[in-house]
């Protein structure tokens, strides 16, 4: 099979702006604006202060880096399409660079005194009148955003609550804002700043089916009034840099009471924040309801407050829904994709995850069985890239062995990744199917997957952050092998970068939560141990070991959270072996440093007295798996399995 380098073009279909007034200038290209400067950086791209070459008019400028993915930046333009509100900033179109490449940029509405943080920050706290404005801007916009267009902002923040020249303040960047399906019963959003996030947003079973999906908005806004009142989130200490992890933030805002103001504050605000932080949000205060408070008549019945009353000149644009193309060019990863000139025949469906669809596929000439896995619009970039990159670099065969990439005719979306077809699919469907498994078949795949994570953590210096049953697929010779690195990490040793929060919340490892409980010196493997003991568990009685046999999971993700950092590491039955109850305990110590290691669990006694018997069903290692290099040549990989005083014999896989 000949596979060849070339470099990518991924045509790219995305919402163009919407059409501009008359007075507007017409958006053609990005080559017609000039950059005056850099207003602010952020986890998906950078915001710059530009100027038409031709109007003088001053814009804000988003661009979007790699890490954004198609429906996100789709959803945002979107939604400020259909946004015509003068509290909220005004969207002024997308852009195309020159080059065609990436994301389309968007035009937005420059407010010129930056935001209400870095306001707070240079000028000092809010008066309670000038918060009182503040917060009825902010309600006028979020009761139109709630109950005329059925959006939820998500991210209600200082950071994203800009002020003009005049200095009004107004609601700004849509990036994970969502539009609500009224008919829908679906009633739990899981995003945002997880600082200024609802209970409800972390633990939506808590509050009943019938949950007011807009409430969380309103405890954002609590949020921030008390931040520029106090000069610090409400959640941390003031004058210190924040030191809670994400999981203690969840704690504190489900289990412990909603901040409150200091006595000085005036009994209306207190009251006012009170309403905003009602826990249950079937309780909580509407923005309308908010806008007739007290504390908001009072204050801005004297109308000198600082804070602008509300005369914006924003000038809507209307949505003409045109559909028009961009195209993206992906760069070839470091060591080269090796692209397929072949053409493959679909035979039928191997599983579907949130990222994309993996099938059985035929090679129309050789016959070759592959299976093609393809990525949905979800996907970002940095992480195909870094999967790909990933695979490209393994030569191992307890893992399921990378063939290429693909493309598509229509060259669109990400390129289909070809992996080794493993034959008796899952280890989880297998289980399902034919019932669990026995100790020695369970130790036969220990060990195939020790050796896997042995090479990974030691010779290549990454961390799957994702071992499960789903993950571990077993082929036509019963041999089970590590697969989908959609989620991996290639660890920096020289950094002292040791939190990896990443992988399916069921099988996460106390330190993946909570890395600060643990120390600075953190062993950023151990999780992938931690991992593996609970898929054995799983294995053996037929059931994920935090969730009750025969009955659907009904734990919310923060419920599983508190299991694992707080409460007993899970155990297995009374009737396994004292030998795999003992190995058990080595997986799930919950001190990542005191964990075993996977060359430690190769010399286990439940390993070595099991796999005594060659006649386990789950078959030692024979894998026929051929490595090829990034020239395609067939190459050796010595696996070697460390001896001790009583070990298993010594294997010399070659391929």
């Amino acid at each position: 099979m000949v596979l060849t380098i070339k470099p990518i073009q991924l045509p790219l279909q995305i919402l163009p702006a919407a059409s501009c007034s008359t007075h507007k200038p017409a958006v053609a290209s990005l080559s017609q604006f000039e950059i005056l400067e850099t207003l602010g950086r952020g986890s998906k791209g950078i915001v710059y202060k530009v100027v038409h070459n031709v109007t003088r008019d001053v814009r804000a400028l988003k661009t979007y880096n790699n890490s954004a993915t198609y429906d996100e930046v789709l959803r945002e333009i979107a939604i400020l399409e259909s946004i015509d509100c003068p509290y909220i900033t005004q969207f002024h179109g997308t852009v195309f660079s020159d080059s065609g490449a990436g994301w389309m940029p968007i035009l937005m509405e420059y407010m010129e005194a930056g935001s209400l943080q870095n306001l707070v920050k240079i000028n000092g706290t809010l008066s309670e009148k000038m918060i009182a404005e503040v917060a009825r801007r902010i309600l006028m916009g979020l009761d139109y955003l709630h109950n005329t267009k059925h959006i939820v902002h998500c991210d209600i923040k200082p950071a994203n609550l800009l002020v003009n020249h005049n200095m009004e303040v107004k609601i700004a960047d849509f990036g994970v804002s969502k539009l609500i399906d009224l008919a829908s019963d679906e009633r739990h959003v899981f995003s945002g700043t997880t600082a200024y996030m609802a209970p409800e947003r972390f633990d939506s079973c808590a509050y009943g089916d019938d949950l007011d999906v807009f409430a969380g908005d309103i405890w954002s806004l609590g949020l921030t009034l008390m931040e520029i009142y106090s000069g610090h989130q409400p959640y941390f200490a003031p004058d210190r840099k924040p030191n809670k992890t994400e999981f203690d933030l969840m704690f504190d805002v489900c289990y412990n009471d909603p901040p409150t103001l200091p006595e000085e504050a005036s009994p209306d605000f207190q009251d006012f924040i009170r309403c905003c932080l009602e826990k249950n949000p079937g309780k909580r205060w509407k923005a309308l309801q908010l806008l007739s408070h007290p504390f908001l008549i009072k204050k801005l019945d004297d109308q000198d407050a600082p804070i602008a009353q509300d005369d914006s000149n924003a000038e809507p644009v209307a949505s003409k829904g045109r559909k028009r193309e961009a195209s993206m060019e992906i760069r070839e990863s470091s060591k080269r994709v090796k692209r397929q000139d072949v053409q493959f025949e679909i035979l039928e469906t191997l599983g579907r995850g949130s990222k994309g669809i993996v099938y059985k596929v035929v090679h129309n000439v050789t016959r070759d069985v592959r299976a093609l896995k393809t990525y949905n619009n979800s996907a970002t970039y940095d992480e195909v890239l870094r999967e790909i990159t990933i695979l490209e670099s393994i030569d191992c065969p307890y893992i399921t062995q990378f063939h290429g990439t693909v493309f598509s005719d229509s060259g669109a979306g990400w390129m289909p990744i070809l992996m080794e077809y493993m034959e008796a699919g899952s280890l989880q469907n297998l289980v399902k199917s034919n019932g669990t498994l026995s100790e020695k078949m369970i130790a036969e795949v220990a060990r195939r997957i020790l050796m896997g994570l042995d090479y990974l953590h030691n010779t290549k210096h990454i961390v799957h952050c994702d071992i499960k049953p789903a993950n571990l697929l077993v082929n036509h010779n019963m041999e089970v092998k590590i697969a989908d690195f959609g989620v991996s990490k290639l660890i920096d040793l020289a950094s002292d970068e040791s939190h990896v929060f990443s992988g399916t919340t069921a099988y996460m490892a106390p330190e993946r939560f909570d890395s600060c409980a643990y120390g600075d010196d953190l062993d950023v493997f151990a999780g992938d141990i931690w991992s593996l003991g609970l898929t054995l568990m799983e294995i053996y009685i037929g059931h994920q070991p935090y969730f009750a046999p025969h009955r659907k999971p009904n734990k919310t993700e923060f419920d599983l959270m508190f299991d694992v950092c707080y409460n007993d590491s899970p155990a297995l039955p009374e009737e396994a072996s004292s030998d795999f109850q003992d190995f058990i305990r080595c997986c799930l110590e919950k001190n990542p440093s005191k964990r075993w290691k996977a060359v430690q669990l190769l010399s286990h006694p439940f390993l070595i007295n099991k796999l005594d018997d060659q006649d386990a069903p789950i078959a030692p290692d024979k894998s026929n798996a051929e490595p090829v290099d990034s020239k395609g040549r067939k190459r050796e990989a010595n696996i070697e399995i460390r001896e001790s005083s009583k070990r298993m014999k010594r294997q010399d896989v070659q391929v």
